[in-house]
C-alpha cells in the first residue's frame, strides 16, 4: 500500500503464523493509523494474528511528542479489529526506538506483548517462542536490550 509519505507491504507467513509489516519512507501519525487500519482489514487479517514490524526504513523523524498522545488517542479505531496480538517492532536507530517506546508507555500497551528490536532475525525468533510459551490474552510489557539499538 501507498501513501504520500509512507510505502507498506503486509505479507502472510506460512499458515498465517505471522504477519510481516514491510514499511519505508517518512512516517506520520497519519500514515501510522492508515497502515495500521489496512492490516486490520485486509482479508487475510484475524485478530490475534502476532506481528514483526519491520521498520528499518521508516523515519520517524516527524512526529512530536504531542503526536505520539494523538496516535494513542487514535488507537481505538483500530484495536478492535487488531486483538490481542504479540507485535514485535524492528528500528534502525536509538531515537526511533525512543519513540517507540514512548508510543508504547503512553498508551499503556496491555493488549498484547510488544517488543522493540534491532534486528529482524530477533524479532521472529521473540514472535515464534512468544507463540509457543504464552497463553492468549496474557499481556505483558517486554523490551530488548536498549543497548542492542542503534
Amino acid at each position: 500500500m501507498n501513501t504520500s509519505d509512507l510505502t507498506w507491504d503486509i505479507t502472510f507467513g506460512p499458515g498465517h503464523v505471522f504477519v510481516v509489516i514491510t514499511a519505508s519512507g517518512i512516517a506520520t501519525p497519519e500514515s501510522l493509523s492508515r497502515m495500521a487500519r489496512s492490516v486490520a482489514r485486509h482479508r487475510n487479517w484475524k485478530p490475534g494474528t502476532p506481528v514483526v514490524c519491520d521498520f528499518r526504513a521508516i523515519s520517524f523523524s516527524r512526529i512530536s511528542s504531542p503526536e505520539i498522545l494523538d496516535l494513542t488517542r487514535q488507537r481505538h479505531t483500530y484495536m478492535p479489529m487488531i486483538g490481542d496480538s504479540p507485535v514485535a517492532i524492528v528500528v534502525g536507530s536509538t531515537e526511533d526506538a525512543g519513540l517507540v517506546r514512548r508510543y508504547q508507555t503512553s498508551s499503556g500497551e496491555t493488549t498484547g506483548l510488544f517488543a522493540v528490536f534491532s534486528e529482524f532475525e530477533s524479532a521472529a525468533a521473540w514472535i515464534h517462542q512468544t507463540r509457543k510459551t504464552l497463553p492468549p490474552g496474557s499481556g505483558a510489557f517486554r523490551m530488548t536490550d536498549p543497548s542492542s539499538i542503534g
